[in-house]
C-alpha cells in the first residue's frame, strides 16, 4: 500500500481539520495582498513578484508554495507562477472578497470567545466586540464594506444559479426583501429580460445600491425602495425573495419576517426562500459549520433542518411547494401561501 492509499488515522484527520486555519489565513493573506491580481495579469517568476507585492521573498516563496500545493497556483518548468483554475476563485470579482471578510479582525476575532458564548447564550460577536454585528456594522462603515462586499461576492454565484433555475418566464415582477446592493435583482434582470425587479432594504443599503443598479444601466426596470421586513411591506409581488434572511434569526423574529412576506404576496404568488438546510448525517457538513458560524456572529441566528423550516413556513401561513439543490448545501425553498395551495 503507498502513501496515498494509506488510511488516515484519527490524529492525522484531527491535524488536517485543525491546520483549516492556517489554510484560511494563507488565502486570506494572498488577496489582501492582491497576489491573485497580479497573476490574472500575467504570469510572473518570485522576483517579479515581490516587487510587484512589496514581499520579502523567501517568506512570498513559503506562501507560494502552499497555494501550490492546495491547488490555488500552478508552476511551470521556467519557474513561472500562474493562477489555476481553482485560484480564479480567489479574485476581486468572485470569492475573493469573502477571504477579505473571513480574516478581517471584527470577523476572525469573535472566534476566542466561542466559549463564553456557548455558556451564556450570548453571541460571541456581542462578548468580543461589545455589540452585536448589525449594530457594530452600521457604527463602522469600514468594516460594513468588508462585510458587504463578501455578501455581493457570494451572492453573484447565488443569483446566476438563481435565474437558470427557477423559470421566471411566467412571472413579471420580483422583489427582493432585504436585498442589500442589488446583487441578486441585477443577475435576475440581466438574464431576464422582460422582468421588471424591486428591491427592500434599509436606507444605508439602499443609497448602496442605487450606483450599481445605474452601472448596470438597470433603472427602468429596478424600483429601489426603503423598507423593513418587520414591517408591512409594499406590493403585491408575484414573486418574493428572501435570500439568507432567516438564518439571522431566532424563530420569533423569523416568522415576522415570513409572516410580512406572505403579505406581500400577489394572489397565486410565491415566495423564494434561499438557506442552507441541516441534514440528519454524521458526515462532515458545510451547513452544519455554517451554523455555528452563525452562533459566533449573530447569537440567536442559526441554520434549520428541512422539518424545522417547514413548521416555521406553516406558522406564517406558507406551505413549502418543493425544495431542490442551488449551490453546494443551500437550497432553495419555493414557498406559497396555504390558502392559493388549498384551492388548486
Amino acid at each position: 500500500m503507498n502513501e496515498a492509499e494509506r488510511e488516515e488515522s484519527p490524529a492525522e484527520t484531527l491535524f488536517r481539520l485543525l491546520s483549516g486555519k492556517w489554510i484560511s489565513a494563507a488565502l486570506s493573506a494572498a488577496v489582501s495582498l492582491g497576489l491573485p491580481e497580479a497573476l490574472a495579469r500575467r504570469a510572473c517568476d518570485l522576483d517579479q513578484l515581490r516587487l510587484e507585492l512589496g514581499c520579502e521573498p523567501s517568506s512570498l516563496a513559503r506562501l507560494l508554495g502552499v497555494l501550490q500545493a492546495e491547488g490555488f497556483v500552478e508552476r511551470d518548468a521556467e519557474g513561472l507562477y500562474r493562477l489555476s483554475v481553482r485560484g480564479e476563485l480567489l479574485r476581486e470579482g468572485s470569492m475573493g472578497a469573502l477571504l477579505r471578510f473571513i480574516a478581517a479582525p471584527f470577523a476572525w476575532n469573535p472566534w476566542s470567545s466561542l466559549a463564553p458564548a456557548l455558556r451564556s447564550g450570548r453571541s460571541a460577536f456581542e462578548i468580543s466586540e461589545g455589540m452585536p454585528l448589525f449594530d457594530y456594522l452600521e457604527a463602522h462603515p469600514a468594516e460594513a464594506e468588508i462585510y458587504h462586499r463578501a455578501i455581493d461576492g457570494f451572492t453573484r454565484h447565488e443569483a446566476r444559479a438563481l435565474a437558470a433555475r427557477f423559470d421566471f418566464s411566467q412571472r413579471t415582477h420580483v422583489a427582493d426583501l432585504g436585498g442589500g446592493r442589488g446583487g441578486l435583482i441585477i443577475e435576475l434582470l440581466q438574464h431576464w429580460p422582460h422582468l421588471r425587479a424591486t428591491l427592500i432594504d434599509r436606507s444605508a443599503a439602499i443609497a448602496q445600491a442605487k450606483p450599481a443598479i445605474a452601472e448596470a444601466q438597470l433603472e427602468h426596470r429596478a424600483s429601489l425602495c426603503v423598507g423593513d421586513f418587520f414591517a408591512p411591506l409594499p406590493g403585491p409581488f408575484e414573486v418574493c425573495v428572501l435570500k439568507h434572511v432567516l438564518h439571522n434569526w431566532d424563530d420569533a423574529p423569523a416568522l415576522r419576517i415570513l409572516q410580512q412576506a406572505k403579505a406581500a404576496l400577489a394572489p397565486g404568488g410565491c415566495l423564494l426562500v434561499i438557506e442552507a438546510l441541516l441534514f440528519p448525517s454524521d458526515r462532515p457538513s458545510m451547513g452544519r459549520r455554517f451554523d455555528l458560524e452563525m452562533m459566533t456572529l449573530c447569537g440567536p441566528g442559526r441554520v434549520r433542518s428541512k422539518p424545522e423550516m417547514r413548521r416555521l413556513l406553516h406558522g406564517a401561513g406558507l406551505r413549502l411547494a418543493r425544495s431542490e439543490a442551488l449551490i453546494g448545501e443551500t437550497r432553495l425553498l419555493v414557498c406559497e401561501a396555504i390558502e392559493d395551495a388549498n384551492k388548486l
